[in-house]
């Protein structure tokens, strides 16, 4: 009866460790993922901002401006344009911005981040443990710069993470399209 027990314990285990659902993807499926991400033709849309943390920040938000079914950890994109888009060595991006500027941009400056232009220290790694892509670039605006980080995967679920010069760092989720399914959809 014991070794039933110990048994009967041990395939608990191993069945709670396996749980965590691993999304899988078609060799054609990946084979069109890394072709698009490697031609330097996709765009990024955001679903939701992550802010960084701070007391000014979390003040605001426990304010009540923030739309519902979000709040100051995590604010919810849907039906809010955000996307960065990059073909070939061109760059257009729109993502709002939520968070502290610590340096003025102006009067009548928008907080949103807006960009449009030419790819700058653009760099793309396959991680074949991982099997995701990290792409990094750089946008200068002004007197303002931006380091972006982005890990793309091929469930088409991506991340990006924006440092800045003049605000603070914020955290993106969203979803990675090919360029020309975007187009079509429009």
């Amino acid at each position: 009866m014991r070794q039933i027990g110990i048994l009967l314990m041990v395939l608990l285990v191993v069945l709670s460790c396996s749980s965590a659902k691993k999304t899988t993807v078609s060799p054609v499926e990946l084979t069109a993922f890394k072709t698009y991400i490697e031609n330097g033709r996709f765009e990024f849309n955001a679903t939701a901002a992550f802010p960084l943390q701070t007391q000014a920040f979390t003040s605001v938000a426990n304010s009540g401006l923030l739309q519902p079914g979000s709040n100051s950890g995590r604010i919810d994109l849907t039906g809010n344009p955000s996307y960065v888009r990059i073909i070939g060595d061109s760059i257009s991006v729109y993502l709002p911005y939520f968070g502290e500027r610590r340096v003025s941009g102006g009067y009548g400056a928008n907080t949103d981040i807006k960009f449009d232009g030419i790819l700058s220290d653009y760099e793309i790694a396959y991680d074949t443990i991982k099997s995701m892509y990290r792409i990094t670039f750089r946008m200068e605006q002004n007197t303002e710069v931006y380091d972006v980080h982005m890990a793309v995967f091929p469930s088409k679920n991506g991340n990006l993470s924006l440092n800045s010069t003049q605000r603070s760092t914020i955290r993106y989720n969203g979803i990675i399209q090919d360029i020309e399914d975007t187009e079509t959809s429009k």
